[in-house]
């Protein structure tokens, strides 16, 4: 019986945490402005884990000078009322790691050591 309940309990804890992972990559999904004070950088995330990132408004626009990456969920930590999304990016010349919370379903706050930063989800 004891038996029983625990491979009940994992399974509901592992399905808890895929259905969470699977929701963040369809919530990640989409074109986001970085608000950052001195540039206008743009992070497009597809679901295929392809990223693109923008370095002002213009190559957004045109569709230009980009660099590209893939992206993937790397972990989730779980917190007592809000988790941490850690994204890892590959891109060249080094990869990058962000810890991301959601603010609400159109804005994410990416944490680093010297602070965070907010980025917009763009509409289409």
């Amino acid at each position: 019986m004891r038996l029983l309940f625990i491979l009940v309990l994992s399974g509901l804890i592992l399905s808890s945490c895929s259905n969470s992972s699977s929701a963040f990559k369809e919530f990640i999904v989409g074109d986001w402005q970085i608000e950052n004070p001195t540039l206008q950088s743009f992070i497009r995330f597809n679901n295929q884990g392809k990223v693109t990132f923008y370095f002002n408004r213009f190559s957004y626009e045109k569709d230009s000078l980009a660099e590209y990456g893939k992206w993937r969920l790397k972990e989730i930590k779980k917190g007592v009322g809000i988790d941490t999304f850690l994204v890892e990016l590959e891109k060249k010349p080094s990869n990058t790691l962000f810890k991301m919370l959601i603010v609400n379903e159109n804005k994410l706050k990416i944490i680093d050591d010297l602070g965070y930063t907010l980025f917009t989800r763009l509409e289409n």
